[in-house]
Protein backbone atom coordinates (compact mmCIF):
# COMPACT_ATOMS: atom_id res chain seq x y z
CA UNK A 1 0.00 0.00 0.00
CA UNK A 2 2.88 2.32 0.80
CA UNK A 3 4.19 1.51 -2.66
CA UNK A 4 0.94 2.33 -4.66
CA UNK A 5 0.69 5.67 -2.56
CA UNK A 6 4.05 6.63 -3.16
CA UNK A 7 3.81 6.31 -7.36
CA UNK A 8 0.36 7.34 -7.54
CA UNK A 9 1.24 10.70 -5.77
CA UNK A 10 4.85 11.17 -7.72
CA UNK A 11 3.17 10.82 -10.88
CA UNK A 12 0.32 12.79 -10.18
CA UNK A 13 3.11 16.08 -9.77
CA UNK A 14 5.14 14.71 -12.70
CA UNK A 15 1.80 14.32 -14.91
CA UNK A 16 0.57 18.25 -13.57
CA UNK A 17 4.13 19.41 -14.27
CA UNK A 18 3.95 17.90 -17.87
CA UNK A 19 0.87 19.40 -18.47
CA UNK A 20 1.83 22.60 -17.56
CA UNK A 21 5.39 23.30 -18.73
CA UNK A 22 5.27 21.10 -22.02
CA UNK A 23 2.12 20.95 -22.99
CA UNK A 24 0.79 24.10 -22.67
CA UNK A 25 1.89 27.59 -24.18
CA UNK A 26 1.56 30.04 -21.74
CA UNK A 27 1.83 32.95 -24.88
CA UNK A 28 -0.94 31.52 -27.07
CA UNK A 29 -2.62 30.03 -24.16
CA UNK A 30 -3.22 27.07 -26.36
CA UNK A 31 -5.31 24.10 -24.51
CA UNK A 32 -4.77 21.00 -26.94
CA UNK A 33 -6.17 17.88 -26.46
CA UNK A 34 -3.37 15.81 -25.25
CA UNK A 35 -3.21 18.69 -22.45
CA UNK A 36 -6.69 18.38 -21.58
CA UNK A 37 -6.20 14.70 -21.09
CA UNK A 38 -2.91 14.67 -19.24
CA UNK A 39 -4.34 16.93 -16.72
CA UNK A 40 -7.22 15.24 -16.00
CA UNK A 41 -5.25 12.05 -15.38
CA UNK A 42 -2.80 14.42 -13.17
CA UNK A 43 -5.99 15.53 -11.02
CA UNK A 44 -7.76 12.03 -11.24
CA UNK A 45 -4.35 10.55 -9.83
CA UNK A 46 -4.20 13.51 -7.03
CA UNK A 47 -7.64 12.33 -6.47
CA UNK A 48 -6.94 8.51 -6.20
CA UNK A 49 -3.65 9.42 -3.92
CA UNK A 50 -6.29 11.21 -0.79
CA UNK A 51 -8.50 8.43 -1.14
CA UNK A 52 -5.16 5.89 -0.58
CA UNK A 53 -4.26 8.38 2.83
CA UNK A 54 -7.66 7.91 4.18
CA UNK A 55 -7.46 4.47 3.47
CA UNK A 56 -7.64 1.86 5.27
CA UNK A 57 -9.90 3.35 8.46
CA UNK A 58 -8.85 7.15 8.12
CA UNK A 59 -5.99 7.45 10.30
CA UNK A 60 -6.30 11.02 11.90
CA UNK A 61 -3.29 12.34 10.58
CA UNK A 62 -4.57 11.55 7.09
CA UNK A 63 -6.46 15.03 7.22
CA UNK A 64 -3.22 16.56 7.87
CA UNK A 65 -1.37 14.28 4.70
CA UNK A 66 -4.66 15.14 2.53
CA UNK A 67 -4.59 18.44 3.11
CA UNK A 68 -0.72 19.20 2.76
CA UNK A 69 -1.23 17.29 -0.50
CA UNK A 70 -3.97 19.18 -1.83
CA UNK A 71 -2.59 22.63 -0.78
CA UNK A 72 0.63 21.75 -2.59
CA UNK A 73 -1.16 20.51 -5.62
CA UNK A 74 -3.29 23.13 -6.29
CA UNK A 75 -0.70 25.80 -5.53
CA UNK A 76 0.93 24.52 -8.33
CA UNK A 77 -1.67 24.04 -10.37
CA UNK A 78 -2.57 28.08 -10.29
CA UNK A 79 0.37 29.33 -10.01
CA UNK A 80 1.46 28.54 -13.27
CA UNK A 81 -1.76 30.10 -14.81
CA UNK A 82 -1.44 32.81 -17.20
CA UNK A 83 -3.81 34.93 -14.92
CA UNK A 84 -1.83 34.40 -11.69
CA UNK A 85 0.48 37.86 -10.55
CA UNK A 86 2.94 37.87 -7.97
CA UNK A 87 0.73 38.73 -5.45
CA UNK A 88 -1.51 36.26 -5.79
CA UNK A 89 1.24 33.41 -5.63
CA UNK A 90 2.52 34.97 -2.54
CA UNK A 91 -1.02 34.87 -1.27
CA UNK A 92 -1.83 31.62 -2.13
CA UNK A 93 1.46 30.66 -0.61
CA UNK A 94 0.48 32.00 3.00
CA UNK A 95 -3.23 30.66 2.97
CA UNK A 96 -2.13 27.66 1.77
CA UNK A 97 0.44 27.57 4.67
CA UNK A 98 -2.03 28.66 7.56
CA UNK A 99 -4.40 25.90 6.45
CA UNK A 100 -1.42 23.43 6.34
CA UNK A 101 -0.28 24.57 9.89
CA UNK A 102 -4.46 24.49 11.06
CA UNK A 103 -4.94 20.94 9.67
CA UNK A 104 -1.35 19.29 11.56
CA UNK A 105 -2.82 20.83 15.02
CA UNK A 106 -6.35 19.51 14.57
CA UNK A 107 -4.88 16.04 13.41
CA UNK A 108 -1.89 16.26 16.63
CA UNK A 109 -4.74 17.02 19.00
CA UNK A 110 -7.23 14.41 17.97
CA UNK A 111 -4.52 11.52 17.55
CA UNK A 112 -3.34 12.06 21.34
CA UNK A 113 -6.85 12.39 22.88
CA UNK A 114 -7.14 8.64 21.00
CA UNK A 115 -4.70 7.22 23.35
CA UNK A 116 -6.06 6.85 27.33
CA UNK A 117 -5.39 5.09 30.06
CA UNK A 118 -6.51 1.07 29.93
CA UNK A 119 -9.87 0.86 32.43
CA UNK A 120 -8.14 -2.18 33.70
CA UNK A 121 -4.60 -3.26 34.37
CA UNK A 122 -3.16 -6.50 33.39
CA UNK A 123 -2.36 -8.93 35.56
CA UNK A 124 0.00 -11.95 35.27
CA UNK A 125 0.33 -14.53 37.91
CA UNK A 126 3.08 -17.42 37.28
CA UNK A 127 3.38 -19.75 40.14
CA UNK A 128 6.59 -21.61 41.20
CA UNK A 129 6.28 -24.80 43.22
CA UNK A 130 8.88 -24.85 45.81
CA UNK A 131 11.45 -27.27 47.17
CA UNK A 132 12.96 -24.86 50.23
CA UNK A 133 13.11 -21.15 51.33
CA UNK A 134 14.99 -18.65 53.38
CA UNK A 135 16.07 -15.91 53.95
CA UNK A 136 19.16 -14.07 53.52
CA UNK A 137 20.97 -10.67 53.74
CA UNK A 138 23.23 -9.92 51.10
CA UNK A 139 26.07 -7.06 51.18
CA UNK A 140 26.91 -5.29 47.90
CA UNK A 141 29.95 -2.77 47.73
CA UNK A 142 29.77 -0.20 45.62
CA UNK A 143 32.46 2.61 44.59
CA UNK A 144 31.71 6.19 43.31
CA UNK A 145 33.61 9.44 42.98
CA UNK A 146 36.68 11.01 40.62
CA UNK A 147 39.80 9.37 39.58
CA UNK A 148 41.94 10.71 42.43
CA UNK A 149 39.44 10.67 45.51
CA UNK A 150 36.74 7.33 45.76
CA UNK A 151 34.62 6.54 48.30
CA UNK A 152 32.58 3.09 49.03
CA UNK A 153 29.42 2.89 49.79
CA UNK A 154 28.48 -0.43 51.06
CA UNK A 155 24.20 -1.36 51.68
CA UNK A 156 22.84 -4.45 53.19
CA UNK A 157 19.21 -5.73 52.17
CA UNK A 158 17.06 -8.70 53.03
CA UNK A 159 16.02 -11.06 50.34
CA UNK A 160 14.43 -14.82 49.90
CA UNK A 161 16.14 -17.69 48.55
CA UNK A 162 13.94 -21.04 47.18
CA UNK A 163 14.35 -23.45 45.55
CA UNK A 164 12.10 -24.46 42.31
CA UNK A 165 12.06 -27.55 40.39
CA UNK A 166 12.24 -27.46 36.46
CA UNK A 167 10.02 -29.22 33.89
CA UNK A 168 12.85 -31.32 32.89
CA UNK A 169 13.97 -32.85 36.73
CA UNK A 170 16.23 -30.41 37.20
CA UNK A 171 16.73 -27.81 40.01
CA UNK A 172 17.64 -23.69 40.30
CA UNK A 173 17.63 -21.26 42.82
CA UNK A 174 16.51 -17.63 42.43
CA UNK A 175 16.12 -14.54 44.81
CA UNK A 176 13.32 -11.91 45.53
CA UNK A 177 13.16 -8.74 47.60
CA UNK A 178 12.24 -9.02 50.73
CA UNK A 179 10.92 -5.42 50.73
CA UNK A 180 7.76 -6.52 48.06
CA UNK A 181 7.48 -10.04 49.53
CA UNK A 182 4.43 -11.64 51.85
CA UNK A 183 4.70 -14.44 53.38
CA UNK A 184 0.91 -16.98 54.04
CA UNK A 185 0.88 -19.89 55.63
CA UNK A 186 -0.45 -23.20 54.32
CA UNK A 187 -2.91 -25.69 55.51
CA UNK A 188 -0.94 -29.10 56.15
CA UNK A 189 0.02 -31.00 53.61
CA UNK A 190 0.00 -28.15 50.83
CA UNK A 191 3.04 -28.26 48.67
CA UNK A 192 4.60 -24.55 49.27
CA UNK A 193 4.82 -21.92 46.22
CA UNK A 194 5.83 -18.62 44.97
CA UNK A 195 3.47 -16.76 43.46
CA UNK A 196 5.33 -13.46 40.71
CA UNK A 197 2.71 -11.42 40.36
CA UNK A 198 2.92 -8.44 38.02
CA UNK A 199 0.82 -5.76 37.13
CA UNK A 200 1.08 -3.90 34.18
CA UNK A 201 -0.48 -0.91 33.18
CA UNK A 202 -1.23 0.58 29.78
CA UNK A 203 -1.58 3.49 27.31
CA UNK A 204 -3.83 2.35 24.69
CA UNK A 205 -3.37 3.94 21.21
CA UNK A 206 -6.60 3.69 19.30
CA UNK A 207 -5.73 5.54 16.45
CA UNK A 208 -3.91 1.96 15.50
CA UNK A 209 -5.75 -0.81 14.46
CA UNK A 210 -5.51 -2.95 16.13
CA UNK A 211 -5.05 -1.22 18.46
CA UNK A 212 -1.65 -0.79 20.10
CA UNK A 213 -0.28 -0.83 23.91
CA UNK A 214 1.91 1.26 25.77
CA UNK A 215 3.26 0.24 28.77
CA UNK A 216 2.50 2.84 31.66
CA UNK A 217 3.77 1.31 34.35
CA UNK A 218 5.17 -2.23 35.58
CA UNK A 219 5.12 -3.27 39.48
CA UNK A 220 6.24 -6.83 40.59
CA UNK A 221 5.54 -8.14 44.09
CA UNK A 222 5.32 -11.93 45.84
CA UNK A 223 3.14 -14.13 47.77
CA UNK A 224 5.70 -16.95 49.47
CA UNK A 225 3.10 -19.30 50.59
CA UNK A 226 5.37 -21.50 53.25
CA UNK A 227 4.07 -23.99 55.92
CA UNK A 228 3.15 -23.06 59.57
CA UNK A 229 5.98 -23.81 60.95
CA UNK A 230 8.45 -22.04 58.66
CA UNK A 231 8.73 -19.07 60.44
CA UNK A 232 9.77 -18.98 63.98
CA UNK A 233 7.80 -17.11 66.48
CA UNK A 234 10.75 -15.15 68.70
CA UNK A 235 10.98 -11.63 70.26
CA UNK A 236 14.30 -9.92 71.75
CA UNK A 237 14.65 -6.95 73.56
CA UNK A 238 17.72 -5.21 74.72
CA UNK A 239 17.41 -2.99 77.37
CA UNK A 240 20.89 -1.82 77.77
Amino acid sequence: MLIAKIIIGTLSFITLFIALSVLYDKEERFYSILYTVVLCSSILLAITFCVLLALPHFPVFAIFKIVLFVSVYFYFLFSSSPYSSHNSKEIGFWVSFIIVVFAFILSSVLYYKNIRESEEPEVSVITYPLISARDVITVSEKKYGSFLIQQDYISEKLVYVYYYRLENGGFKSDTIPADSTTIYYLESCTQPYLEEITITSYWVNHNKIPERRIVKSSVVTYRLCVPEDAIINEFEFDSE
